[in-house]
């Protein structure tokens, strides 16, 4: 409103893999840090195919699996970062250009941002480490729930995921 732009855009809640909206509706859709929510990433695939016009584009900023956790320790690290964040799988990279080309999609380019996003997840790490013991003792004292406790605990072990590449941050264009 402050500038004058309240007539231009609207906001929506929608589910993301059955939006309702009408066919190539769009021209570009972009995804951040959101499609790793899907059950099937497939189902998040279609629906932006279905919603894009013909040569629409989509971009999605994501997390996805580099390489499976090769022991224990890690399968825990990477269970506790996808509980924390709600996150039910993630995809690699190879699996999800391959559900996009099966889709449609077309001139798919990726770039891994992981480097990029480093310093952020070391942030993310600091302030977890102290603030996780606090979310245990509020949870304990029932002031807090306990997805709080789980996602200080994937602020933790998220660093040590990308540290040792199981997970990648990537960016991800196609065209439909």
């Amino acid at each position: 409103k402050r500038f004058n732009l309240d007539g231009l855009v609207k906001f929506y809640e929608k589910d993301f893999i059955n939006t309702g909206f009408e066919n190539e509706l769009f021209n570009v859709i972009w995804a951040i840090e959101s499609v790793c929510h899907a059950q099937n990433k497939s189902d998040f695939l279609k629906e932006a195919y279905r919603l894009l016009k013909k040569e629409g584009r989509i971009i999605i900023a994501d997390g996805y699996l580099e390489n499976y956790p090769k022991n224990e320790y890690e399968k825990e690290k990477l269970k506790s970062f996808l509980d924390g964040l709600a996150v039910p799988n993630l995809a690699t990279i190879q699996q999800f250009k391959e559900l996009m080309e099966i889709i449609g999609f077309k001139n798919i380019q990726v770039w891994d941002k992981t480097n990029k996003i480093m310093p952020s997840a070391e942030k993310i790490y600091k302030m977890s480490r102290w603030s996780y013991p606090l979310s245990k003792i509020t949870q304990k004292l029932r002031i807090t729930a306990e997805i709080l406790t789980k996602n200080n605990k994937a602020g933790i072990d998220q660093l040590y995921l990308f540290k040792n590449r199981i997970i990648t941050y990537q960016i991800v264009y196609a065209e439909k």
